[in-house]
């Protein structure tokens, strides 16, 4: 869920997915191996950037990039913000952010916010962001 305040220059989101688990295979190198069976955490809306991991034993830690979701929002013309930084929320969920103007002169904000943090060998610990707000400057 996504609300925008033109008025305080904020955007806030809500995590109201599901989400669930589901057992994928986890190949250290492609068609060599070895093969390792992990456990991923999806829900509906919520998608995956690229995620570092190297090896199996990587998998162990908390993802660096997890479920989360990528946003594309129009700025009002009275918006006159250059930055984005995070206003309320776990320092982890900020993926990424950008204003940007497109060649008809329309201001965009894009923001990549992770929504969950947990290591595929640990499901059950898993951090969930329910609440994020980024404030653009």
């Amino acid at each position: 869920a996504v609300r925008v305040d033109a008025g305080t220059g904020t955007v806030e989101l809500r995590c109201e997915a599901e989400v669930r688990q589901a057992p994928v295979w986890f190949m250290e190198q492609v068609a060599v191996g070895p093969l390792h069976e992990v456990t991923a955490l999806v829900g509906a809306g919520l998608s995956y950037s690229s995620v570092p991991w190297a090896t199996h034993a990587m998998t162990n830690e908390p993802a660096v990039v997890g479920p989360g979701t990528f946003l594309d929002i129009a700025l009002p013309d009275g918006v006159s913000a250059t930055g984005v930084a995070l206003a309320d929320g776990p320092d982890w969920a900020l993926g990424g952010a950008r204003i940007v103007t497109s060649a008809r002169g329309e201001r965009r904000l894009l923001l990549s916010i992770d929504l969950v943090r947990y290591a595929m060998q640990r499901p059950g610990e898993l951090e969930r962001a329910r609440r994020v707000v980024v404030r653009l400057e």
